[in-house]
């Protein structure tokens, strides 16, 4: 006898990339690629292209923004289709908020790690990649930890049942119903978030916030040096690959081509300078070739900011400035360094160097000077030769390099005081929709229609006629209560009644008191 045999279908693998976190994964990978070619690479491939900075240039590259960002959401509407897994909006929300959190959290555990690194000198010449190499190892932890919170079932079942109350969809719950009370609460919220954005742009806030929101890079600051102290003997006597890592801040580029306010090196700024020599009319061939030679000797700190005039070049680059005055638009720059590099060369110089702050009582015994710069070593050898107390120099530390730290930034929101205006409203139109149609709230609104339509409303005559009524009755009221009271007060302030002592000193103060301004 046959028997039939039934085979179980087989089911098809499921696609991992049709899970929820995967989907949610890459696309706030998307978003963030979209943010760095809107925000990023276009504002820089136009300053290159065209290098339009002014107000007309500013406006046409905000339409380029905004028609770049509409077709990349655009694209990325179709990308995530019509079909993809619940809860895929909630979580790309919920990934780019665990961005930003990562970064805010490993740069504040950052800014501990590197005071301790700076203060108590750890790792030694290599501190900044070892402080590198330790923010990554936070980073990656606090990463490791939100993926490992955002695959539990828990988070997908909570992202699941946020993106269904509605908050990242643009779908109406009941939209045919209570559309007079939604329209008012709609007004209402986009009138009150205008009113903040008006009193923003009106009372200056805007315009004391700074360029753009964004986070320095740990165990990258450069210090902009603003004075060199007495550092300067300890600069030159650095070693070559700590040189090497000398920046140059460009504070006015002259006709050179240097880009204002950037960081560069000092082989490309001693090649604008060797270029701006060779384009110097008034200068013949020997004479340029003698100042090329001259400031290839000097070292970076004698041959930095550089004015247009002949002392200043005699001083840097001596006798072949005086063939000629040196050539206009020359660059003008300020050093920069590791803030770690200057930390050991402050270090150095409070160990190796001296300032004399009194010189010895008799001169003849010591070739120490006011103010002089001297050796540590010399200066002790040059007290111990004076063997009355009174008579030793008197020594004062030296004169520290100092400047302000400058990071490589991590930008987070550019242009702020535009972007944020923008986004606040962006922000309030979208919490007014959706507000509107919150299920809870939306019913609420609901039934306050509802009940309002209830409600039977005074035609315009009889509104006119009723607030005459009500105007006048509070009229008369205020006119018997005033004439009540005077009529008691000349009443109880009688002499044979005598209940109100009012005498009249006492009724004059009454008076100027009332008349004083307040």
């Amino acid at each position: 006898m046959a028997v039939a045999v039934k085979n179980p279908p087989v089911s098809a693998a499921s696609n991992p990339y049709d899970r929820m976190p995967v989907v949610s994964l890459v696309g706030a990978t998307y978003v963030v690629v979209c943010l760095v070619i809107v925000f990023g690479a276009l504002p820089y491939l136009w300053q290159i292209a065209t290098g339009l900075t002014t107000i007309g240039g500013d406006v046409l590259l905000g339409l380029l923004m905004l028609a770049a960002f509409t077709a990349l959401a655009v694209v990325g509407a179709r990308l995530i289709g019509p079909k993809q897994p619940a809860g895929a909006r909630a979580g790309i929300f919920a990934v780019l908020v665990g961005f930003v959190l990562v970064l805010l959290l490993t740069r504040w555990a950052s800014l501990w790690l590197e005071y301790e690194v700076y203060t108590h000198h750890l790792f030694g010449d290599s501190a900044v990649t070892t402080g590198l190499v330790l923010t990554g190892l936070i980073a990656l932890a606090l990463i490791a930890l939100g993926v490992y919170l955002f695959l539990r079932p828990e988070t997908e079942k909570y992202l699941i049942q946020l993106e269904g109350q509605g908050w990242f969809s643009a779908t109406a719950y009941k939209g045919l119903q209570g559309q007079r009370v939604r329209r008012g609460t709609i007004l209402g919220i986009l009138l009150l978030a205008g009113s903040g954005v008006y009193t923003m742009m009106n009372n200056g806030f805007l315009r004391r916030m700074p360029e753009q929101w964004s986070l320095n890079i740990p165990f990258t600051g450069m210090v902009a040096l603003e004075s060199l102290g007495d550092a300067g003997p300890i600069l030159t006597e650095l070693p070559p690959q700590v040189k090497e890592q000398l920046q140059l801040l460009i504070v006015r580029p002259g006709d050179t081509g240097l880009p204002e306010g950037k960081g560069v090196s000092q082989k490309i700024y001693r090649v604008a300078l060797d270029s701006r020599i060779d384009k110097a009319p008034d200068l013949d061939a020997e004479t340029k070739r003698q100042l090329k030679a001259e400031l290839g000797k000097k070292e970076i700190t004698e041959i930095l900011n550089l004015p247009g005039s002949s002392d200043a070049l005699v001083a840097a680059v001596g006798p072949a400035a005086l063939v000629t005055l040196p050539p206009a638009g020359l660059p003008e720059a300020e050093l920069r360094i590791n803030r770690f590099a200057l930390r050991d060369v402050n270090d150095q110089l409070n160990r190796d160097y001296v300032r004399v702050a009194d010189p010895p009582q008799h001169q003849q015994l010591s070739t120490l000077t006011t103010g002089s710069l001297v050796k540590t070593a010399e200066f002790d050898a040059a007290a111990g030769k004076i063997k009355k107390e009174d008579d030793k120099p008197v020594k004062a530390p030296p004169f520290a390099a100092a400047g302000g730290p400058v990071y490589w930034p991590l930008t987070l929101v550019p242009a702020l005081r535009y972007t944020l205006p923008l986004l606040l409203l962006a922000a309030s139109i979208w919490m007014a929709w959706r507000v509107v149609n919150f299920p809870p709230f939306a019913d609420f609104l609901i039934a306050t229609e509802a009940e309002l339509n209830k409600v039977s409303w005074t035609t315009r005559p009889r509104l006119i006629q009723d607030t005459i009524v009500v105007l006048v009755t509070v009229a008369l009221l205020a006119i018997f209560l005033f004439l009540m009271d005077q009529t008691w007060r000349v009443v109880l302030s009688w002499k044979p009644i005598g209940v109100l002592q009012l005498s009249e000193d006492q009724s004059e103060k009454n008076k100027s008191a009332e008349l004083k301004p307040w």
